[in-house]
């Protein structure tokens, strides 16, 4: 049998919280996400059986306030971090990232499109819009 030293258990668990501290805003992040899909597994039903729609309507702005407030808040540190980075780089190398960056959003942008394309394709939006009984307007003619 072999010689341990120490508790094994222990060390394992405490090479564990070591890790869990160092990667905390990990930890903290899956665990939003779980907290956010058991919150919204439990209102989309009650929310759902609303009649109504002015109801239904404020019952999802103030269930949706927080998440609003959370992806501006995630905007707002984006945008002061990359100012902040790029203030302390020289010219060359921020022209450098501009740059692919450009290149990033035009190549992301081309992708989305072709993606776009292939789906409406793929759903053939003119036949499935011959289903629709004739007296709702198109979508072109709310503008005449």
């Amino acid at each position: 049998m072999p010689v341990l030293r120490g508790n094994v258990c222990s060390r394992f668990f405490s090479a564990i919280g070591r890790r869990l501290r160092q990667d905390l805003l990990l930890v903290l992040m899956m665990f939003g996400v779980i907290i956010g899909l058991i919150v919204g597994a439990f209102i989309n039903g009650p929310v759902s059986k609303i009649k109504d729609p002015v109801d239904e309507k404020t019952t999802l702005m103030l269930v949706g306030f927080p998440g609003e407030l959370f992806i501006n808040m995630l905007k707002m540190l984006i945008v002061t971090s990359l100012v902040c980075a790029l203030a302390g780089i020289d010219a060359k190398t921020s022209g450098r990232i501009g740059r692919r960056a450009v290149i990033y959003y035009l190549c992301t942008t081309v992708v989305a499109v072709v993606i776009g394309i292939l789906v409406v394709t793929v759903i053939r939006l003119p036949v499935i819009a011959k289903q629709f009984p004739k007296n709702i307007p198109r979508f072109t003619e709310l503008f005449n």
